[in-house]
């Protein structure tokens, strides 16, 4: 009988307590930001097995994602190293230089943030205007990196990461929370850098 008393005065607090709010200020529970919300597939074309030094490489980073969502990419990225051409710095990409094909411009465009002492180099697009690309449908990035004639030989690894930042949006344009599982991890490219 006090169980039943107690669960009777619970429910009639939240009963109450739920009286109180304005209609129309209940919403749905948005899914956790830790929950993937849909699943992002990346493709890269044209990767070669080797280059020579003072040459540039062009790639095209396809991605595309699945979702009910729409993707609005912010930011792309790619890192390069050589595990055995560290410098004093402690930079594995003295060097290397990465430029992208602006797709809101269509303009080659330099790396305009850098870390790891140029290890890893991204193109951050401003916030307007937005790129959207609904689920299913292939966008791409191409990317030019260019290795001087005076990095290290050997074998460089380059791992491109499209896109590296984005916000998910509804088809009506507002945020939504949560991200895109990856199909699989970006692949880290084996390239083999020579005189």
């Amino acid at each position: 009988m006090r169980t039943r008393v107690r669960r009777t005065a619970v429910l009639a607090a939240a009963a109450g307590l739920l009286a109180l709010l304005p209609v129309g200020s209940a919403s749905a529970t948005p899914a956790p930001p830790d929950l993937p919300v849909g699943t992002l597939y990346q493709a890269v074309k044209d990767m070669p097995a080797s280059v020579q030094r003072g040459h540039t490489i062009t790639l095209v980073v396809w991605y595309m994602q699945r979702s009910k969502d729409v993707l609005a990419p912010q930011q792309y990225a790619v890192s390069t190293w050589n595990p055995t051409g560290v410098d004093a710095r402690g930079s594995s990409a003295p060097g290397v230089t990465v430029t992208w094909l602006d797709p809101a411009t269509n303009r080659w465009q330099p790396s305009n943030w850098e870390y790891d002492h140029g290890a890893y180099q991204s193109l951050m697009l401003p916030e307007s205007p937005h790129l959207t690309y609904g689920s299913g449908y292939w966008a791409h990035i191409d990317v030019r990196i260019t290795f001087s004639s005076t990095v290290a030989s050997g074998t460089w690894h380059i791992q491109p990461d499209a896109p590296e930042g984005y916000t998910l949006l509804t088809p009506q344009g507002h945020g939504v929370f949560g991200f895109l599982a990856f199909s699989k991890q970006p692949t880290d490219f084996a390239v083999s850098v020579r005189h």
